[in-house]
Order: structure tokens, then sequence, then C-alpha cells
């Protein structure tokens, strides 16, 4: 549906078991963000900005290591509503987090994004 107008959200938690690391090694307890905002110009146009954090302290994982995350993720973007069944987006991501895995640190990825979606 192509409802003009603003919409933001916002979410924060606390959570235990229930997310991935970077490696992909369940987080014990973490606490959480997300911002989500876009505004639909009614003509099918519609970017979008979202930012999502997550704090951790140190935890082993299941190696006996000891690993910490605090991640920090931006996205900017926009989609193209064709029709009620084909929407095309573009977006750039830029990870500001890091990753700590027995003292060692690593950046996060950026990315960039092109892609259509089809709903049958």
């Amino acid at each position: 549906m192509d409802i003009p107008g603003l919409y933001f959200s916002a979410n924060i938690n606390r959570n235990e078991y229930h997310d991935l690391d970077a490696e992909g090694h369940l987080i014990p307890k973490s606490i959480a963000g997300e911002l989500f905002a876009s505004y639909n110009f009614g003509n099918g146009i519609t970017p979008y900005f979202s930012y999502n954090a997550r704090s951790t302290d140190d935890y082993v994982i299941v190696t006996g290591e000891t690993a910490k995350y605090n991640q920090q993720i931006f996205v900017l973007g926009a989609l193209y509503t064709w029709d009620d069944v084909i929407l095309m987006y573009i977006e750039g991501r830029s990870d500001a987090g890091d990753y700590k895995l027995d003292g060692k640190t690593t950046d996060g990825d950026n990315a960039a994004a092109v892609g259509l979606r089809y709903t049958f």
C-alpha cells in the first residue's frame, strides 16, 4: 500500500541468548536499540534511514575464548513501489561497530545493495 507520510519507530531491549555476534556465536546478554524512519511521497518513492546498536559485556564462547561485541549499523536507502507486486530498492550500509575476540579487534563491514522484490 502506498500511503503518503512519515513513518517512525524505535525499539530498545535487553535480551539473553537471543542474537548472534559477528562470528555467529550466541550472545549471552546484550542491550540493543533501533531507530527507523521513512517518508512516503505518495508517488511510489520512499527514502528511509535506520540505526541499529547492540552492546555486550565480555562473554566466553564455546571454544573458551573471550569475546565482546559492539554493533553500530547505519542504513540509508530508498525504495520505489512500481505496482502492487514489484518493489525496487537501493541502500547503503555502514557498520561502525567492532568485534573483539581474545583481544583482537575486527571492524564491521560496509555494504551496498540494489534489489527487486516480486510478491506472488
